[in-house]
């Protein structure tokens, strides 16, 4: 998906850290990660529908967040 998502991600846990508390840091990245995994399904859902087998074949061949991993 959109590479933003990734960088939310770094962004909530930045913010977290930023605060010198593990315990934000924690809810930061828990709460952002959940929403993102909500919103992928979401959009992959919508995107499944409008264009199809196209898209589907491009799910399957690539990643959501983290190039290579996931």
């Amino acid at each position: 998906m959109n590479p933003s998502y990734t960088g939310g991600m770094l962004m909530y846990l930045g913010v977290g850290l930023g605060l010198t508390n593990w315990l934000s840091a924690l809810i930061l990245v828990a709460m952002g990660g959940a929403t993102y995994a909500y919103r992928v399904r979401v959009e992959e859902h919508a995107l499944g529908t409008s264009l199809g087998f196209a898209y589907l074949g491009y799910m399957q061949r690539t990643t959501r967040f983290i190039p290579f991993v996931f």
